[in-house]
């Protein structure tokens, strides 16, 4: 388990269940020994996504990458006013951004609509970049997209 953290630099749970052949219990306590150990990492994105790097700095790195690329695409497509969905449907396009946010999210190109845990992870990183959003009905967020962020 530690071989494929060092070896990516970054993996989530699932992907190590994946690979291992192993079931979610199995993993967490592995994982959660290998951090006890000090050979894993934990960041947990939207509650729901843990991804596990090799060390704090391979985890510092990723999410940088994920903030600049959720900024990236809100200022290249002209999005003023920056929710999770517009985020995910621009990214669907930007191979890029797909190639990265799919490692860690549940991300279809055909899919007709975006998966909770997807949508949860764009709004965890939206709210690093843009702080706490503008809440304009039941579970919708808008989030004011400002320049020079990272």
């Amino acid at each position: 388990m530690a071989r494929l953290a060092a070896e990516r630099g970054c993996i989530k749970t699932s992907m190590l269940m994946r690979e291992l052949g192993i079931n979610h219990s199995e993993a967490f306590y592995a994982l959660r020994l290998l951090q006890l150990q000090s050979r894993v990492v934990e960041v947990v994105v939207a509650e729901r996504v843990a991804i596990w790097c090799r060390d704090r700095a391979s985890a510092e790195e990723l999410l940088k990458r994920l903030r600049e690329t959720v900024h990236r695409l809100a200022v290249a497509n002209g999005i003023r006013y920056a929710t999770p969905k517009k985020i995910l449907q621009v990214a669907l396009g930007d191979r890029d951004a797909y190639t990265l946010l799919s490692a860690f999210i549940p991300l279809s190109r055909n899919a007709t609509r975006f998966h909770p845990v997807a949508l949860a992870f764009i709004r965890d990183v939206l709210s690093q970049l843009y702080g706490e959003p503008l809440k304009y009905s039941n579970n919708k967020y808008v989030y004011i997209v400002k320049s020079g962020v990272t």
